[in-house]
């Protein structure tokens, strides 16, 4: 995900419904192989018993990709916005995010 956000960080970091429907795709497609992945592993374990309980996070995954998809059509909200928030508070990029949201929300 880190990759091919990167490659991808002039798109995703664009205002618009389009580019947070990637974002928000983009993460809920790597949390669900993430989960998907370590079911796989565990499932291999022969002394572990009830391994499926590490596929159920999709469900909660899928719900909220559709809450995010919803926030996008509403507000613009991205993953990928509030990941480099998070990354680079001290960089530029993070007072490009804050000041850009607080001018497209008034």
């Amino acid at each position: 995900l880190h990759v091919l956000q990167y490659l991808l960080l002039p798109l995703l970091l664009r205002r618009g419904f389009w580019p947070a429907l990637l974002s928000n795709t983009l993460y809920a497609a790597a949390l669900s192989a993430y989960c998907y992945l370590t079911f796989l592993g565990y499932n291999e374990l022969p002394f572990l018993r009830s391994t499926e309980v590490f596929v159920f996070p999709v469900v909660a995954i899928g719900g909220a990709y559709l809450v995010s998809v919803v926030l996008a059509a509403t507000s613009g909200f991205s993953c990928t916005w509030l990941v480099a928030s998070i990354y680079f508070t001290d960089a530029e990029v993070a007072t490009t995010i804050h000041v850009g949201r607080i001018a497209a929300t008034v």
